[in-house]
């Protein structure tokens, strides 16, 4: 795209701007989640459903170490949708080179933390014995790239922010292949098991943070990098982590009580119903991407016009996103629940009893995935307005604090699985 179309909508409808800007995105979730599930679905072929439990209860501890400062490329996507739309080429400048520095130092910060404390954290969700030494091994080796993945993660949002959304998912289409290519070398003829799994996606974590900055450094227009030039601004990064935080904030909650559930997973002490529920968890994600993508998408769109000071075009975006979203959740849901056994089988070849765990979590969450829609695009629109907190504590209170106190109190009474 051009610097031209990257600014305005301009000639084309704002719908078709939307799915546009949108489909590249929902396109590079999936690939994303694709070759996440390429890790369990190798191990399972490999190793069995031991070997998918031990990656699937390292999920939760992962997202919660990492979700905080994701989430600050959210104030990224604010920051430079904003300063686009006003035409503050400068400030965008700043922007970027500001979250460059930043995405590293805290990735530095970040695989530290994690490293050290995988082995305590994994044991406080009372992950099962069996499983745990791999588990371990696995988030170690993983967070050797969480300064490359939050660098990306940081770059592709200013790249969004400017209506680029097709670089982020060609070069995830690269990294992806070399992380599955990887995992099958790794796996199948160098026998590494989990470990194998784990530097795999280290090593495409590192390809993509590689790519991203190689395209950017050639860029022409307002997103060029410059070695020289990145460095902290001051006025900048605290703009980026006053948007970004509290949607860190959230993310780190939703984690925290995704431990929780996987707590109370682990507490059904079955292999199989571990395994059945990261599969089933890997599934669903794929229905959760296709209306998320429109989060973001809203997001940048408002923060835009919000530059702009154009009321009628939030209000526009606002209501195209929101009904978009929830049409697209509907429909993903129940395609994911009515084909939910074969996918499963894909997971688990063999595993019966694992397979059917996995579908009382499918047919309990995919069909009424369009609340969150609604809830998501919403809250999206709010954050590019600049208005961050309340979106983030209704979530804390409502999806979080619910979940934690149903867990806390019906599932002790009624420990089932369909309860939790």
């Amino acid at each position: 795209m051009t610097n031209n179309e990257h600014q305005g909508v301009g000639q084309k409808s704002l719908l078709a701007s939307i799915f546009a800007f949108t489909i590249p995105l929902v396109l590079t979730n999936a690939l994303q989640l694709v070759y996440n599930a390429a890790d369990m679905i190798i191990m399972g072929w490999s190793n069995g459903d031991e070997a998918v439990a031990a990656i699937g209860a390292t999920t939760a501890l992962i997202n919660l170490i990492l979700n905080v400062f994701i989430g600050l490329s959210v104030g990224v996507s604010v920051c430079v949708g904003k300063d686009i739309g006003a035409k503050q080429d400068e400030h965008v400048s700043k922007e970027v080179h500001t979250s460059a520095a930043l995405g590293v130092l805290c990735g530095i910060f970040v695989g530290a933390f994690g490293m050290i404390m995988a082995e305590p954290l994994l044991k406080m969700i009372e992950t099962p014995t069996d499983i745990l030494p791999s588990a371990v091994l696995y988030v170690r080796i993983f967070f050797w790239g969480a300064p490359a993945s939050l660098l990306y993660n940081f770059l592709s949002a200013a790249l969004r922010a400017n209506g680029n959304t097709k670089t982020p998912f060609y070069i995830l289409t690269i990294s992806g292949a070399a992380n599955v290519i990887l995992n099958i070398i790794f796996v199948f003829f160098l026998k590494m098991g989990v470990a194998g799994v784990a530097i795999a996606t280290v090593l495409s974590q590192y390809l993509s943070a590689v790519l991203v900055v190689l395209y950017m450094s050639r860029d022409d227009g307002l997103l060029r990098l410059e070695r020289k030039k990145i460095r902290f601004t001051a006025d900048k990064a605290k703009s980026i982590v006053r948007e970004g935080l509290p949607s860190g904030i959230q993310g780190a909650v939703f984690s925290l009580s995704a431990m929780i559930i996987q707590s109370a997973f682990n507490s059904f002490d079955s292999v199989a119903i571990i395994a059945g529920n990261t599969a089933g968890g890997s599934i669903d994600t794929f229905a959760y991407i296709c209306f998320n993508a429109f989060q973001t998408t809203v997001t940048i769109f408002v923060a835009q016009s919000r530059g702009a000071q154009d009321l009628g075009r939030i209000k526009r975006s606002f209501k195209l996103c929101f009904w978009s979203a929830t049409l697209v959740a509907v429909v993903a849901g129940n395609i994911i629940f009515l084909f939910g056994e074969w996918l499963l089988g894909i997971y688990l070849p063999g595993e019966n009893e694992a397979i059917q765990y996995g579908m009382i979590r499918l047919a309990i969450l995919c069909i009424p995935y369009f609340f969150l829609a609604m809830m998501d695009v919403t809250a999206g629109a709010l954050r590019g307005l600049g208005r961050t907190l309340s979106p983030t504590v209704i979530a804390i209170i409502g999806s979080c604090g619910l979940r934690i106190l149903w867990i806390r109190t019906v599932f002790v009474h009624y420990h089932s699985l369909e309860v939790l």
